[in-house]
């Protein structure tokens, strides 16, 4: 296994926080820890990557996901949760579902609620847009 890589930023921003200064520990090819750099523990013979003042968002955002494995979103709940949980188990962090031509809102908004009540980090998953609703009103999670 490789050694781990310690990102040093004067500022890290997550969907939680911001922390100033912070720490992005990688080990392998998964994020370990983030955190503020007086609580996060470089271990021995990690690379460390000191970026100065610049800003860190860990993870990797898709901002343009229609499906995989054969789904798309929008199909049912059961299927868009397993779609959710096969992307999130690859890396990325967050998305925001592209409904395809044709798709019904009504029923994408309804598979969305599914998702945001069941065991799918609700954080995963980002909805915008006028489409995301029947009535042109933001979708309140």
């Amino acid at each position: 296994m490789d050694n781990p890589i310690a990102i040093r930023a004067a500022q890290i921003i997550t969907p939680f926080e911001n922390i100033k200064p912070g720490i992005v520990l990688i080990k392998g090819e998964k994020i370990a820890a983030v955190g503020p750099s007086t609580q996060i523990h470089i271990p021995d013979g990690a690379k460390l990557i000191d970026v100065g003042d610049k800003i860190v968002v860990p993870g990797f955002i898709d901002t343009h996901v229609h499906g995989r494995d054969g789904h798309r979103f929008g199909e049912d709940p059961e299927s868009t949760t397993r779609l959710c949980r096969s992307i999130a188990s690859t890396g990325t962090t967050s998305l925001l579902p592209t409904l395809g031509p044709g798709q019904e809102t009504s029923i994408s908004v309804e598979v969305l609620h599914y998702i945001a009540d069941s065991s799918v980090d609700a954080q995963l998953v980002y909805v915008s847009g006028q489409e995301a609703s029947q009535d042109s009103t933001p979708l309140d999670w």
